[in-house]
């Protein structure tokens, strides 16, 4: 049995690269607040985001 490590390095790679979100690949760098809700209405980016929420000391 042969086994070539570059070949299956380069089919993991094409593997990897095939289950990237169509978001991914259209913006590799920096995106605007209207680029995501653009993409999120369009259904090309969704799932979760953990952020923190911050209130003023006095709460009404």
């Amino acid at each position: 049995m042969h086994y070539d490590v570059e070949e299956s390095n380069v089919e993991l790679k094409r593997f990897a690269d095939s289950q990237v979100p169509s978001f991914y690949k259209k913006y590799k760098k920096c995106v605007t607040e209207h680029q995501i809700l653009k993409a999120v209405k369009k259904g090309e980016l969704f799932g979760m985001v953990e952020c923190d929420i911050s209130i003023g000391d006095q709460w009404p």
